[in-house]
């Protein structure tokens, strides 16, 4: 008896929905399987958002920790350990905040949980959620609201507690953000930086040449003739006819004469502080 009571005991994941494989049935009412993973992302909005409009409450955060599961299957797995639903609610209000699913602590009825009269109740409840910014925003509200949600009594009693505990809240958030940018500014530097990519195209530097610095013709063309020898895909008749039309006549810039070799029929003459390149037809 006790073995098949052990067989029969619900674990939380057996109850789980597959949104993606969900038995349904098509429109002659034969059974299919479809995937109702964009039903189910409108659905958790319609049953669940939360806003200044729609306070999160006991309902709305027990209807959204049980989202995914299978309603009686849940049921069973909550009477198996012995949860009930305002349990499964509070636990449902951390789920939201944990995922971003509230985004402010105002959006709660905090008053519908009937829990959060002590300080202990609250700090323990600040200690589950992820998000240090978040968890100094909930103990803030409670300090901004005390009156309201505590009662003038309980407030006068509890608010030097609730500042205190924000203040450790407020200093753990500080070293936190400075060890997260220390990790962060250690990863830039073990992460190699990306060399810039500097690309010139051949029409780009026989331009360059023929319009700005004629001179330097012959050493560029020694350089891109050697890149024909050793570079994939240049080695080619329209690539050597680009090479070959560096060759310039000559240029006179004052007592400086530029000029390329232009077939065989060159002597070289010095003038001024540049070697002179005479053509003779």
């Amino acid at each position: 008896m006790a073995e098949e009571q052990k067989t029969d005991r619900i674990r939380r994941q057996d109850c789980l929905i597959d949104w993606e494989h969900h038995p349904d049935n098509d429109e002659n009412g034969n059974p299919v399987i479809s995937d109702w993973r964009e039903l189910r992302e409108d659905w958790i909005h319609e049953d669940c958002d939360c806003d200044e409009y729609s306070l999160a409450n006991r309902k709305k955060c027990y209807r959204y920790y049980s989202y995914d599961y299978d309603k009686e299957k849940f049921k069973e797995w909550m009477r198996q350990n012995g949860y009930n639903e305002s349990l499964i609610s509070y636990w449902g209000l951390e789920k939201m905040f944990n995922d971003e699913w509230i985004k402010s602590p105002a959006f709660v009825d905090w008053k519908d949980f009937r829990v959060f009269y002590s300080l202990r109740q609250i700090e323990a409840f600040a200690e589950n959620i992820y998000d240090p910014d978040m968890r100094v925003a909930i103990l803030t509200y409670f300090i901004d609201n005390a009156e309201y949600l505590l009662g003038k009594s309980t407030k006068k009693e509890m608010l030097p507690a609730l500042k205190n505990l924000r203040t450790r809240y407020k200093e753990a958030v500080k070293i936190r953000k400075k060890e997260e940018a220390l990790k962060n500014a250690d990863e830039r530097k073990k992460t190699p930086k990306e060399k810039p990519e500097f690309v010139l195209s051949l029409d780009e530097i026989i331009d360059y040449v023929k319009t700005k610095s004629p001179e330097s013709a012959p050493a560029i063309r020694s350089m891109l003739y050697d890149m024909m020898l050793h570079k994939e895909g240049w080695n080619k008749p329209s690539t050597l006819k680009k090479i070959d039309s560096m060759d310039v006549k000559i240029v006179h810039q004052g007592d400086n004469v530029y000029g390329n070799k232009i077939g065989n029929k060159i002597e070289s003459v010095g003038a001024g502080a540049i070697g002179v390149q005479e053509v003779h037809e």
